[in-house]
């Protein structure tokens, strides 16, 4: 669908980038060799380590300083990760589309739980201004107390926005809160959640809260906009207009159409700092065929996991991260919230915060945990850890932790 756009990307990147030239000189590869969609895998893959270490050296030559924007990203790993986007090109169209889907427009009121907002007044003065005449409403994700929820609930409340987005971890803290305290929350015409995979048990609690439909939209600091959930799927439909994404094996080749797999990204509107297959951690899979909702654009499963997110078993196993945010599908509401914690022994404690509301939910939760040992043939010990809360890290939602 968008091979010419990959085309494009390539052959600009090879004439304009020094670390695209010196990479594919070094491979051999001229971008006018790469002539049809199944040669594309000849390209190397861009690594995270890749981008940390020739940072200066992906930016575009003769590139005007105020075309570039920057951003840092920690990620799961925590190490800082710097890209470059383009000041010239509009992000909001995308966005745009997106919100229709759901029946948001453009400029209906909203808020956002997001990373931080440490404003100054002039600051948010303009972005009032920006805005205007539509209202938004912040809360400081990184900051999540009785306090600062309180008075963002007033807000909504007040301003009764059509939209409220933010990170997984911490719309669910906002959920737990509404529900908790028995608040009538004012119901937006969506909840937009990113950042994180939503569980089951997640999406219901959230749904019940808000009386809102909550979607799923995908994204990484690196690419801000890679896919979304319509109006009448769980799947995400890929903005293959703007952004090629793979799903490749530990060999840097394609899996099969609904098969997992690494995500590569490659950017086709980026050209000042270009990411080419770039793999960004995060894996998925393809779905076949086209939406109902009409929507002419290609599918994706919701992203379950990150490579970072899976479990070593004795003898070089693996309990994969995808399966671990569905331990609980088949009965979400015995539990408000969970987390898999792997000791540096190995054994794995399943972190529970029990819903009250369920009868038997401790027994429900221990069959959960007995399927668990089930599954990797008790290489571990598993053991149901009841707590009164999970906390999330900056208001992303982590469902696996390791000390490994």
């Amino acid at each position: 669908m968008n091979w010419k756009m990959r085309q494009r990307v390539l052959t600009i990147a090879y004439e304009r980038v020094p670390y695209y030239r010196a990479k594919f000189n070094q491979a051999g590869l001229n971008p006018q060799d790469i002539r049809l969609p199944d040669q594309w895998e000849s390209v190397p893959v861009l690594h995270k380590s890749d981008l940390i270490e020739h940072i200066e050296q992906i930016k575009a030559e003769h590139v005007k300083p105020r075309w570039l924007q920057k951003s840092t990203t920690g990620g799961s790993t925590g190490v800082p990760v710097v890209v470059y986007f383009d000041k010239r090109i509009p992000a909001e169209p995308l966005r745009w589309r997106m919100l229709s889907w759901w029946g948001v427009g453009p400029g209906e009121d909203a808020a956002f739980a997001w990373r931080s907002f440490g404003w100054s007044k002039l600051e948010r003065l303009r972005r009032q201004t920006f805005f205007w005449p539509s209202r938004r409403i912040y809360l400081d994700a990184s900051l999540i107390d009785k306090a600062h929820v309180e008075e963002f609930v007033r807000q909504c409340q007040l301003v009764r926005p059509a939209l409220i987005q933010g990170y997984v971890g911490a719309i669910e803290a906002l959920a737990d809160f509404v529900i908790e305290s028995a608040i009538d929350f004012p119901s937006p015409k969506a909840v937009w959640l990113t950042a994180s995979p939503i569980s089951k048990t997640q999406r219901a609690k959230m749904q019940h809260a808000f009386h809102a439909p909550v979607y799923d939209q995908y994204g990484c600091g690196e690419i801000n906009q890679l896919a979304a959930q319509c109006a009448q799927s769980e799947n995400l439909h890929i903005f293959s207009d703007a952004v090629c994404i793979e799903f490749l094996d530990s060999h840097d080749r394609a899996v099969r159409t609904g098969e997992q797999g690494k995500i590569a990204l490659t950017d086709l509107e980026n050209f000042v700092f270009p990411l080419i297959r770039y793999i960004n951690g995060d894996e998925g899979s393809a779905i076949p065929g086209q939406c109902t909702c009409g929507v002419n654009l290609p599918l994706m499963a919701p992203v379950k996991g990150r490579t970072t997110d899976h479990l070593l078993l004795p003898g070089g196993g693996i309990l994969a991260g995808d399966f671990i945010t569905t331990i609980f599908d088949n009965d979400p509401n015995c539990v408000k919230a969970f987390q898999v914690f792997q000791k540096r022994d190995l054994n794995i404690d399943v972190r529970v915060i029990l819903n009250p509301a369920e009868h038997d939910a401790d027994r429900r939760v221990a069959f959960v945990a007995a399927k668990l040992r089930d599954k990797i043939h008790g290489l571990v010990e598993v053991r149901v850890v009841p707590v009164n809360s999970i906390d999330s890290d900056r208001g992303k939602t982590r469902y696996v932790i390791s000390e490994r």
